[in-house]
């Protein structure tokens, strides 16, 4: 099988690499340490299994998964995060990861959830089942300026609470007015309220 991983830290490619090199029937044919690398990689070539890190230094999160999932609809794609957290382990596999594992749990776990999944897979080619297609989701931050945002909070006001630049923070409204369609922030906040991305 193959394999390509990402991660901005060589230390985990390194250590993934030399597990997955030393497993029976895998292969790793590329590591990558810039989300475009690994997104180019996968529009021109058919990998097997992808196993990613989530928060990196590019902050693209989830998008990240759903890039590479509407790229590489039949490969495994395994998010290998320090994040832990349930609701971003749901974002992830809303996003189109197959699995989540921490970065804590042993390197087995992760070898061994390849194996569930293509063993559930397996079942599922024997029994067809219909599967829902991939949604577009929110980030971490997404959702942070999301809830500031529905608070009534300004761009400067919301950049001072975050810590970051008023033009960041309307880089990422604007991202997200583009993302899901919208011509504006209220009608973005409707529109993700009508999709259940937010709950009153």
């Amino acid at each position: 099988m193959n394999i390509i991983i990402f991660d901005d830290h060589h230390t985990i490619i390194d250590t993934l690499s030399v597990y997955f090199k030393n497993a029976k029937n895998y292969k790793v044919v590329g590591t990558f340490t810039k989300s475009k690398d690994i997104l180019n990689f996968v529009k021109n070539n058919t990998v097997d299994v992808i196993i990613s890190d989530l928060l990196t230094d590019e902050e693209l999160g989830t998008d990240l998964i759903f890039m590479l999932r509407k790229n590489a609809p039949e490969s495994i794609i395994i998010v290998y995060s320090a994040v832990t957290l349930d609701f971003i382990k749901e974002s992830c596999v809303e996003a189109g990861a197959d699995l989540c594992i921490s970065k804590t749990d042993h390197i087995d776990n992760l070898h061994q959830g390849i194996q569930d999944i293509l063993e559930a897979r397996s079942i599922e080619n024997e029994i067809p089942i219909k599967k829902k297609p991939y949604n577009l989701s929110l980030t971490i931050k997404e959702r942070i300026i999301i809830d500031c945002m529905i608070k009534g909070m300004s761009s400067p006001e919301i950049a001072e609470k975050l810590g970051l630049s008023h033009n960041t923070i309307n880089n990422q409204k604007n991202h997200m007015i583009k993302k899901f369609d919208c011509n504006n922030s209220t009608e973005l906040v409707a529109k993700l309220f009508r999709q259940g991305f937010l709950k009153m």
